[in-house]
């Protein structure tokens, strides 16, 4: 980050979603470059990125349904995706990392 912040590259939100009761975990970072242009940049171990992608599959499933009217299928995709993300492996000092 300093290295970016030296080229001039400004941190405009960080969100640290280890403090969040979801099952998607990382430290996800949007950044402005010197031109004006907006992007995320995201943190992972290599072991939680291994996690994160085996959840994916159900996520982008999920994402797409109603929570209403898929009720049953929607429950059954967080279940699934709630198993895997036990799998985690909580970062030192990750409450360290604060939101912006």
């Amino acid at each position: 980050m300093d290295s970016l912040g030296k080229r001039g590259y400004n941190i405009s939100e960080v969100k640290n979603y280890w403090l969040k009761d979801l099952s998607y975990k990382g430290v996800n970072t949007n950044l402005l470059t010197p031109d004006g242009y907006e992007f995320e940049l995201q943190f992972h171990s290599p072991h939680n990125l291994e996690v994160k992608e085996e959840m994916h599959k159900y996520y982008e499933e999920q994402r797409v349904l109603d929570p209403e009217k898929d009720r049953a299928k929607y429950i059954e995709l967080q279940n699934q995706m709630d198993e895997i993300k036990k799998k985690n492996k909580v970062p030192k000092d990750i409450e360290k990392i604060k939101e912006v």
